[in-house]
């Protein structure tokens, strides 16, 4: 069994199209067509720098807005650190209710400003809290 051979078609094998070109066949009418190209491709480039420029101050405005927002999210971080350790120490217990007997947390006294068990207000006045 022989294998089948591919075959180019007649005006694309590759001796004929080297041979073409060097007979400079078609010479005369791919010249307009060349220069076009490149009379296109130099007033791309010619765009480039000035295009260039304005990609590099792009990303100039954009790194300080990245730089400007990254600050701004340290400085929530930190204040939601704050806020969470503020809310851990008012939930822990800091006195008696006199009436009551009951526990006062931070959040009763800071907060509501009145017992969480019985409901007095100004449970917290000044040496009525027995603090434990």
């Amino acid at each position: 069994m022989t294998t089948p051979q591919w075959s180019a078609p007649l005006g694309c094998r590759p001796g004929r199209v080297r041979n073409r070109v060097a007979d400079g066949h078609n010479s005369q009418s791919t010249r307009p067509a060349a220069a076009r190209a490149v009379l296109t491709l130099a007033g791309v480039l010619a765009h480039v720098p000035a295009a260039f420029r304005q990609l590099e101050a792009n990303l100039a405005r954009v790194s300080a807005e990245k730089a400007e927002a990254e600050a701004g999210l340290q400085a929530e971080t930190t204040q939601l650190a704050a806020l969470n350790a503020l809310a851990q120490r008012a939930a822990q217990r800091v006195g008696s209710c006199p009436s009551c007997g009951q526990q006062i947390t931070g959040h009763d006294l800071l907060a509501t400003g009145q017992c969480g068990t019985c409901g007095r207000y100004g449970c917290a006045p000044a040496g009525r809290v027995s603090w434990t």
